[in-house]
């Protein structure tokens, strides 16, 4: 009897007492990958069997934005990079056309978010008043605070995609290949740009072109109006700043067009999911939405973004020598035009070059000018001079595709735009202390003494013979 009531007393107090800590649970997402790993290095044909059959590598990188966990990401990217890499007799182009496919759809989604962050953020700018105190607002912000960390994780995945990507071009021309079937300078490129410029003009574009067939009803009249202005590379005012919510996603994708841009076929890519015997039929004009796509990131976006694109024309420009060389050029001489550092300047058109540059009108002292538009001239003449050092036959297009006449109408437009030094009786004056404006105008003339030499370099390496 004592025996039993001691055993029911243990057991009443076991149940009673706390339970121990269980073992952690397996994660069967890495494990399985992990496990997936060791077959794919024991021997190099296990790949080709298994990822026939289950597809696993392809699922695992097309489930990679799902992930929770940052180091099942991170091994999912390393496994794509061993089997590219490290397994010579793989057939990697169905993970390859995964990846692409994946970092585009990244892309464009997290343009489309950002572009509504920069709706909303513009709203709040106004003059509406914001409801604080309240259970409405409380919640707002909550939800508001939810978006930007979802943004910010899922931009923190494309940039690792990215530098998957950049290793993978860098290491294997035939990457880039996997990349043009995809239509990543096609299809892709051309719904980048219309999220990007739709964001930019405030009103829905397309660069598709438009089916002759559609209706051309009063009620989108204006809206075509609309699209054909903004899509006028003429009358597009440039708007540079500092930084913008596209950004870093803009920059992710330059990264991989400037190694995608040095495939020889590149610039005459094909249609998505094209092969071999479909490319002489979805050819695409060398001057399709790549450039353009391009000119927006310098035109609009921030200095980040601009001077991704810059690297990209900068990559393409340096090793080319023929037609798709001179277009460049001129797109490039067109976009330093474009900025007129007078603000509410507006942009010199092809047509006009030759009136503007034989003119001796200048502004006059008074003349405010914008360092961001000095900046991004400034950007460009060094990425030129860039070319030219190397590039020998880009001196000649150089030369006739107008750059010396170029250079000189930024020497007259940049005339008058410098104040007066103060004297060295003001200089020494105790009460004359420097004012606001004494530090901006030390700051524009040290932006526009560096444009000068920029210039003055351009003209020197334009000049000068490769070695």
């Amino acid at each position: 009897a004592s025996t039993s009531a001691s055993t029911s007393a243990s057991t009443s107090a076991s149940t009673s007492s706390p339970s121990s800590p269980e073992p952690p649970k397996a994660d069967l997402v890495s494990e399985l990958l992990v496990t997936t790993l060791q077959l794919y290095s024991d021997h190099a044909k296990n790949f080709d069997l298994i990822e026939s059959e289950y597809h696993t590598l392809s699922h695992y990188i097309l489930a990679f934005p799902s992930f929770s966990d940052v180091s099942v990401k991170v091994l999912t990217l390393k496994t794509l990079e061993y089997v590219c890499t490290g397994l010579a007799v793989a057939d990697s182009a169905v993970p390859l056309k995964v990846a692409t496919e994946v970092f585009a759809a990244m892309s464009e989604r997290l343009l489309k978010e950002a572009g509504k962050m920069a709706t909303v953020a513009a709203r709040e700018g106004g003059t509406e008043p914001k409801r604080e105190g309240t259970d409405d607002a409380n919640e707002e912000k909550e939800n508001d605070e939810r978006r930007e960390n979802a943004f910010r994780t899922m931009v923190q995945d494309a940039q690792l995609l990215c530098e998957t990507l950049v290793k993978l071009l860098e290491f294997d021309e035939r990457v880039g290949y996997v990349m043009l079937d995809c239509g990543f300078l096609g299809a892709k490129i051309d719904d980048m740009l219309d999220l990007i410029m739709t964001t930019v003009m405030g009103v829905y574009v397309s660069t598709r072109p438009r089916d002759e067939n559609d209706d051309d009803d009063e009620g989108n009249d204006e809206g075509k109006e609309k699209e054909e202005t903004a899509l006028d590379g003429e009358s597009a005012q440039p708007s540079p700043t500092v930084s913008t919510t596209m950004d870093e996603i803009y920059e992710c994708v330059c990264r991989v067009l400037k190694n995608v841009v040095l495939n020889p076929e590149a610039r005459a890519v094909h249609g998505e999911r094209g092969n071999n015997s479909m490319r002489t039929e979805q050819t695409i004009a060398p001057d399709s939405s790549l450039n353009t796509f391009l000119t927006v990131g310098v035109l609009h976006l921030g200095d980040k973004a601009s001077k991704a694109a810059l690297g990209v024309f900068e990559g393409m420009m340096s090793k080319n020598h023929d037609e798709l060389l001179r277009s460049d050029m001129a797109c490039i001489i067109d976009l330093i035009d474009k900025f007129d550092p007078a603000v509410g300047g507006s942009p010199t058109s092809s047509s006009n070059r030759e009136a503007d540059a034989s003119s001796s009108t200048v502004p006059n002292a008074d003349t405010k000018v914008d360092k961001l538009f000095i900046a991004r001239q400034n950007a460009m003449l060094d990425m030129l001079a860039n070319i030219l050092a190397t590039n020998e036959p880009a001196q000649e297009v150089f030369r006739s595709c107008g750059g010396f006449e170029c250079i000189v109408r930024i020497f007259f437009r940049l005339a008058g735009s410098i104040n007066a030094p103060k004297s060295d009786q003001q200089e020494n004056d105790p009460d004359n202390g420097d004012s606001p404006e004494d530090d901006e105008n030390k700051a524009m003339s040290s932006a526009v003494m560096k444009l000068l030499e920029s210039a003055f370099k351009l003209v020197a390496t334009a000049t000068r013979p490769v070695s």
